[in-house]
Protein backbone atom coordinates (compact mmCIF):
# COMPACT_ATOMS: atom_id res chain seq x y z
CA UNK A 1 0.00 0.00 0.00
CA UNK A 2 1.27 3.48 -0.97
CA UNK A 3 1.87 6.00 1.83
CA UNK A 4 1.76 9.51 2.07
CA UNK A 5 5.14 9.24 2.13
CA UNK A 6 5.64 7.63 -0.95
CA UNK A 7 3.14 9.88 -3.22
CA UNK A 8 5.48 13.10 -1.65
CA UNK A 9 8.33 11.78 -2.80
CA UNK A 10 7.34 11.13 -6.10
CA UNK A 11 5.56 14.09 -6.70
CA UNK A 12 9.05 15.67 -5.30
CA UNK A 13 10.82 13.38 -8.44
CA UNK A 14 8.08 15.40 -10.99
CA UNK A 15 8.82 19.03 -9.92
CA UNK A 16 12.08 18.39 -10.51
CA UNK A 17 12.00 16.61 -13.21
CA UNK A 18 9.53 18.87 -14.71
CA UNK A 19 12.27 21.05 -17.10
CA UNK A 20 14.17 22.22 -14.61
CA UNK A 21 18.16 22.17 -15.08
CA UNK A 22 20.80 21.65 -11.92
CA UNK A 23 23.65 22.95 -12.34
CA UNK A 24 26.51 20.61 -11.62
CA UNK A 25 28.59 20.88 -8.46
CA UNK A 26 32.12 22.66 -9.24
CA UNK A 27 34.93 20.45 -8.53
CA UNK A 28 36.42 23.07 -5.74
CA UNK A 29 32.88 22.31 -4.00
CA UNK A 30 33.13 19.14 -4.11
CA UNK A 31 36.54 18.58 -2.93
CA UNK A 32 35.56 21.22 0.24
CA UNK A 33 32.58 19.23 1.16
CA UNK A 34 34.80 16.43 1.68
CA UNK A 35 36.76 18.18 3.39
CA UNK A 36 34.46 19.40 5.69
CA UNK A 37 33.27 15.83 6.80
CA UNK A 38 36.98 15.39 7.72
CA UNK A 39 38.42 15.84 11.46
CA UNK A 40 39.94 18.87 11.41
CA UNK A 41 43.13 17.57 12.95
CA UNK A 42 43.06 15.69 9.35
CA UNK A 43 42.84 18.58 7.18
CA UNK A 44 45.91 19.59 5.39
CA UNK A 45 45.91 23.24 5.80
CA UNK A 46 48.05 23.94 2.58
CA UNK A 47 46.29 21.95 0.33
CA UNK A 48 43.17 23.64 1.63
CA UNK A 49 45.25 27.07 1.06
CA UNK A 50 45.66 25.75 -2.14
CA UNK A 51 42.56 25.21 -3.09
CA UNK A 52 41.37 28.80 -2.17
CA UNK A 53 43.79 30.38 -4.32
CA UNK A 54 42.15 28.72 -7.40
CA UNK A 55 39.37 30.94 -6.58
CA UNK A 56 40.08 35.05 -6.56
CA UNK A 57 36.78 35.85 -5.16
CA UNK A 58 36.60 33.63 -2.42
CA UNK A 59 40.48 34.58 -1.44
CA UNK A 60 39.29 38.25 -1.21
CA UNK A 61 36.01 37.53 1.08
CA UNK A 62 38.26 35.48 3.58
CA UNK A 63 40.54 38.43 3.74
CA UNK A 64 38.00 40.74 3.89
CA UNK A 65 36.19 38.06 7.11
CA UNK A 66 39.65 37.69 9.04
CA UNK A 67 39.81 42.21 8.93
CA UNK A 68 36.34 42.23 9.86
CA UNK A 69 35.19 43.97 13.30
CA UNK A 70 34.13 40.58 14.61
CA UNK A 71 37.68 38.65 14.26
CA UNK A 72 39.91 42.65 14.70
CA UNK A 73 43.23 42.36 14.49
CA UNK A 74 45.74 44.99 15.21
CA UNK A 75 47.89 44.28 11.94
CA UNK A 76 45.86 44.41 8.68
CA UNK A 77 46.02 40.85 7.24
CA UNK A 78 47.39 40.47 3.43
CA UNK A 79 47.74 37.09 3.80
CA UNK A 80 45.68 33.82 2.66
CA UNK A 81 47.30 31.02 4.90
CA UNK A 82 47.43 33.70 7.97
CA UNK A 83 43.82 34.70 7.34
CA UNK A 84 42.79 30.82 7.44
CA UNK A 85 44.94 30.28 10.40
CA UNK A 86 43.44 33.83 12.60
CA UNK A 87 39.65 32.68 11.57
CA UNK A 88 40.11 29.26 12.17
CA UNK A 89 40.36 26.00 9.67
CA UNK A 90 36.91 24.87 10.39
CA UNK A 91 35.06 27.94 10.53
CA UNK A 92 37.09 29.26 6.86
CA UNK A 93 35.89 26.01 5.46
CA UNK A 94 32.58 25.93 6.82
CA UNK A 95 31.83 30.04 5.36
CA UNK A 96 33.39 29.21 2.25
CA UNK A 97 31.00 26.54 2.03
CA UNK A 98 28.46 29.02 2.47
CA UNK A 99 30.08 31.15 -0.13
CA UNK A 100 29.91 28.73 -2.95
CA UNK A 101 26.48 27.73 -2.36
CA UNK A 102 25.74 30.98 -3.01
CA UNK A 103 27.24 31.28 -6.36
CA UNK A 104 25.93 28.05 -7.40
CA UNK A 105 22.60 28.71 -7.27
CA UNK A 106 20.83 32.12 -9.16
CA UNK A 107 19.12 34.41 -7.21
CA UNK A 108 15.08 34.31 -6.78
CA UNK A 109 12.70 36.65 -7.05
CA UNK A 110 11.61 38.43 -3.69
CA UNK A 111 8.22 37.58 -2.12
CA UNK A 112 6.89 38.67 0.73
CA UNK A 113 8.83 37.05 4.25
CA UNK A 114 11.14 35.73 1.82
CA UNK A 115 14.08 37.26 0.00
CA UNK A 116 17.71 35.84 -1.17
CA UNK A 117 19.45 37.47 0.80
CA UNK A 118 17.33 36.76 3.91
CA UNK A 119 17.18 32.90 3.16
CA UNK A 120 21.02 32.58 2.83
CA UNK A 121 21.55 34.24 6.15
CA UNK A 122 18.71 32.04 7.96
CA UNK A 123 20.96 28.97 6.24
CA UNK A 124 24.25 30.56 7.53
CA UNK A 125 22.35 30.41 11.04
CA UNK A 126 21.18 26.90 10.71
CA UNK A 127 24.18 25.32 9.46
CA UNK A 128 26.50 27.17 12.17
CA UNK A 129 24.12 26.36 15.13
CA UNK A 130 24.15 22.22 13.61
CA UNK A 131 28.29 22.85 13.63
CA UNK A 132 27.96 23.96 17.63
CA UNK A 133 25.77 21.20 18.37
CA UNK A 134 28.27 18.62 17.23
CA UNK A 135 30.03 18.44 20.80
CA UNK A 136 31.05 14.88 22.57
CA UNK A 137 30.36 16.70 26.00
CA UNK A 138 26.69 16.40 24.13
CA UNK A 139 27.47 12.72 23.55
CA UNK A 140 26.96 13.33 19.61
CA UNK A 141 28.56 11.17 17.39
CA UNK A 142 28.13 13.12 14.03
CA UNK A 143 31.47 15.39 12.62
CA UNK A 144 30.94 19.32 12.76
CA UNK A 145 31.68 19.66 9.56
CA UNK A 146 28.98 16.89 8.13
CA UNK A 147 26.32 18.93 10.61
CA UNK A 148 27.54 22.44 9.14
CA UNK A 149 26.41 21.35 5.59
CA UNK A 150 23.20 19.38 6.79
CA UNK A 151 22.43 22.75 8.26
CA UNK A 152 23.21 24.63 5.16
CA UNK A 153 21.47 23.10 2.77
CA UNK A 154 18.62 21.77 4.38
CA UNK A 155 16.25 24.80 2.25
CA UNK A 156 17.69 24.17 -0.98
CA UNK A 157 14.09 22.76 -2.18
CA UNK A 158 12.56 26.38 -1.31
CA UNK A 159 15.06 27.75 -3.68
CA UNK A 160 14.10 25.47 -6.43
CA UNK A 161 10.30 26.26 -5.37
CA UNK A 162 10.98 30.10 -5.77
CA UNK A 163 12.50 29.81 -8.67
CA UNK A 164 10.56 27.60 -10.68
CA UNK A 165 7.14 27.41 -9.17
CA UNK A 166 7.10 30.86 -8.08
CA UNK A 167 3.07 31.33 -7.80
CA UNK A 168 2.63 28.17 -6.09
CA UNK A 169 5.31 28.75 -3.61
CA UNK A 170 3.86 32.23 -2.94
CA UNK A 171 0.94 30.80 -1.76
CA UNK A 172 2.31 28.36 0.61
CA UNK A 173 4.35 31.51 2.02
CA UNK A 174 1.22 33.62 2.69
CA UNK A 175 -0.94 30.35 4.20
CA UNK A 176 1.86 29.47 6.34
CA UNK A 177 2.55 33.33 7.67
CA UNK A 178 -2.50 33.69 7.60
CA UNK A 179 -2.84 30.61 8.96
CA UNK A 180 0.17 30.44 11.40
CA UNK A 181 0.92 26.90 10.27
CA UNK A 182 4.57 25.13 9.55
CA UNK A 183 5.54 25.53 6.08
CA UNK A 184 6.14 22.29 5.56
CA UNK A 185 2.03 21.40 5.86
CA UNK A 186 1.17 24.52 3.75
CA UNK A 187 3.38 23.08 1.03
CA UNK A 188 1.60 19.90 1.13
CA UNK A 189 -1.77 21.57 0.86
CA UNK A 190 -0.69 23.39 -2.18
CA UNK A 191 2.08 21.09 -3.79
CA UNK A 192 1.20 17.42 -1.71
CA UNK A 193 4.77 17.47 -1.50
CA UNK A 194 7.41 19.28 0.74
CA UNK A 195 11.07 21.34 -0.24
CA UNK A 196 12.65 18.96 2.14
CA UNK A 197 11.43 16.09 0.29
CA UNK A 198 12.70 17.99 -2.68
CA UNK A 199 16.01 19.35 -1.69
CA UNK A 200 16.96 15.09 -0.87
CA UNK A 201 16.00 14.74 -4.25
CA UNK A 202 18.80 17.46 -5.07
CA UNK A 203 21.15 16.46 -2.78
CA UNK A 204 21.24 13.19 -4.14
CA UNK A 205 21.42 14.29 -8.03
CA UNK A 206 24.37 15.96 -6.94
CA UNK A 207 25.59 12.46 -5.08
CA UNK A 208 25.87 13.82 -1.48
CA UNK A 209 26.56 10.95 0.94
CA UNK A 210 23.36 9.93 2.61
CA UNK A 211 23.65 10.90 5.81
CA UNK A 212 22.93 14.16 4.85
CA UNK A 213 20.38 13.93 2.48
CA UNK A 214 18.54 11.81 5.02
CA UNK A 215 19.40 14.48 7.70
CA UNK A 216 17.55 16.85 4.95
CA UNK A 217 14.56 14.91 4.18
CA UNK A 218 13.72 14.20 7.96
CA UNK A 219 14.88 16.89 9.65
CA UNK A 220 11.09 17.72 10.15
CA UNK A 221 10.31 14.20 12.02
CA UNK A 222 13.45 13.00 12.60
CA UNK A 223 11.60 9.73 14.09
CA UNK A 224 10.51 8.91 10.81
CA UNK A 225 14.58 8.50 9.21
CA UNK A 226 16.10 5.45 8.78
CA UNK A 227 17.71 4.68 12.24
CA UNK A 228 21.39 5.17 11.16
CA UNK A 229 20.34 8.79 10.04
CA UNK A 230 18.19 9.70 13.09
CA UNK A 231 21.34 11.51 15.03
CA UNK A 232 21.98 13.70 12.09
CA UNK A 233 18.25 14.85 11.21
CA UNK A 234 17.18 15.15 14.61
CA UNK A 235 20.33 17.73 15.01
CA UNK A 236 19.38 19.24 12.35
CA UNK A 237 15.84 19.98 13.82
CA UNK A 238 17.37 21.30 16.99
CA UNK A 239 19.61 23.84 15.21
CA UNK A 240 16.62 24.79 12.31
CA UNK A 241 14.53 25.49 15.41
CA UNK A 242 17.93 27.73 17.35
CA UNK A 243 17.83 29.70 13.56
CA UNK A 244 14.06 30.09 13.63
CA UNK A 245 14.37 31.66 16.81
CA UNK A 246 18.08 33.31 16.53
CA UNK A 247 16.58 36.85 14.75
CA UNK A 248 19.02 36.10 11.97
CA UNK A 249 17.58 35.83 8.46
CA UNK A 250 13.99 34.68 7.59
CA UNK A 251 13.16 30.92 5.46
CA UNK A 252 9.66 31.69 5.12
CA UNK A 253 8.46 29.77 8.09
CA UNK A 254 5.87 32.02 10.20
CA UNK A 255 5.05 28.92 12.67
CA UNK A 256 6.13 29.55 16.45
CA UNK A 257 8.29 26.57 16.98
CA UNK A 258 8.90 25.41 20.94
CA UNK A 259 12.18 23.71 21.71
CA UNK A 260 10.74 21.15 24.35
CA UNK A 261 8.65 19.53 21.05
CA UNK A 262 11.72 18.49 19.14
CA UNK A 263 13.09 14.74 19.22
CA UNK A 264 16.04 15.45 21.78
CA UNK A 265 14.33 16.96 23.59
CA UNK A 266 12.02 14.14 24.44
CA UNK A 267 15.09 11.58 24.22
CA UNK A 268 15.28 10.07 27.56
CA UNK A 269 19.00 10.10 29.28
CA UNK A 270 19.69 13.01 26.73
CA UNK A 271 21.55 16.46 27.39
CA UNK A 272 19.27 17.95 25.38
CA UNK A 273 16.28 16.51 27.60
CA UNK A 274 17.44 18.96 30.57
CA UNK A 275 15.84 22.03 30.47
CA UNK A 276 18.27 23.93 31.98
CA UNK A 277 21.38 22.27 30.13
CA UNK A 278 19.04 23.00 26.62
CA UNK A 279 18.30 26.61 27.50
CA UNK A 280 21.92 26.92 28.02
CA UNK A 281 23.04 25.42 25.30
CA UNK A 282 20.75 27.47 23.06
CA UNK A 283 21.46 31.09 24.47
CA UNK A 284 25.27 30.36 23.71
CA UNK A 285 24.09 29.85 20.28
CA UNK A 286 22.22 32.14 19.70
CA UNK A 287 24.37 34.66 21.42
CA UNK A 288 27.38 33.64 18.75
CA UNK A 289 24.94 34.08 15.93
CA UNK A 290 24.10 37.52 16.63
CA UNK A 291 27.62 38.60 17.36
CA UNK A 292 29.14 37.08 13.85
CA UNK A 293 25.81 37.37 11.77
CA UNK A 294 26.46 41.19 10.12
CA UNK A 295 30.49 40.04 9.91
CA UNK A 296 29.77 36.79 7.66
CA UNK A 297 26.48 37.41 6.12
CA UNK A 298 25.65 41.27 6.08
CA UNK A 299 22.44 40.65 8.06
CA UNK A 300 22.48 41.52 11.11
CA UNK A 301 20.48 39.74 13.83
CA UNK A 302 17.59 40.61 15.78
CA UNK A 303 16.96 40.18 19.12
CA UNK A 304 15.40 36.34 19.51
CA UNK A 305 11.45 36.78 20.78
CA UNK A 306 10.26 36.54 24.30
CA UNK A 307 10.13 32.73 25.41
CA UNK A 308 6.28 31.99 25.45
CA UNK A 309 4.54 31.53 29.00
CA UNK A 310 3.41 27.84 29.68
CA UNK A 311 -0.21 28.89 28.77
CA UNK A 312 0.90 30.01 25.42
CA UNK A 313 3.32 27.32 24.90
CA UNK A 314 0.51 24.55 25.87
CA UNK A 315 -1.91 26.84 23.24
CA UNK A 316 0.63 27.23 20.44
CA UNK A 317 1.42 22.88 20.97
CA UNK A 318 -2.29 22.19 20.75
CA UNK A 319 -3.11 24.74 17.70
CA UNK A 320 -0.04 22.53 15.62
CA UNK A 321 -1.53 19.26 16.91
CA UNK A 322 -4.70 20.35 15.59
CA UNK A 323 -3.40 21.79 12.10
CA UNK A 324 -1.18 18.99 11.50
CA UNK A 325 -3.78 15.91 11.65
CA UNK A 326 -6.09 18.47 9.02
CA UNK A 327 -3.15 19.19 7.20
CA UNK A 328 -2.42 15.62 7.02
CA UNK A 329 -5.34 14.22 5.70
CA UNK A 330 -6.04 17.42 3.14
CA UNK A 331 -2.11 16.54 1.64
CA UNK A 332 -3.50 12.84 1.59
CA UNK A 333 -6.93 13.62 -0.56
CA UNK A 334 -5.12 16.35 -2.67
CA UNK A 335 -2.05 13.74 -3.52
CA UNK A 336 -5.18 10.87 -4.17
CA UNK A 337 -6.63 13.51 -6.47
CA UNK A 338 -3.39 14.41 -8.19
CA UNK A 339 -2.56 10.67 -9.13
CA UNK A 340 -5.87 10.17 -10.68
CA UNK A 341 -6.01 12.86 -12.92
CA UNK A 342 -2.10 13.26 -14.24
Amino acid sequence: MQTASDTAEQLALKILQAGIDLPPLPAVFTRLMALSRQPEDRIDVGKFTNLLQTDPALTARILQLANSSYYGTLNKINNLRQAIMHIGLQETISTVNWMLCQKLLPQFPVMEGFSDKDYWAHSWACATANRMLGRQDLLVDCQPGELYVAGLLHGIGRLILALHRPEEFRQCLANSRDFSQPLEDAELDVLGTTDAFIACEILRTWQFPESICNAVKYFRNPEAAPEEFLEIAALTQFAYYIANTSGVGNNGDEFSYNFHETYLANLENSPFADKSTREKLIQDIQHTLQKKAAAVTGVAGKAPPAEPSPAEEERITMRKVTKQTKQGFLARLFSSFRELFQ
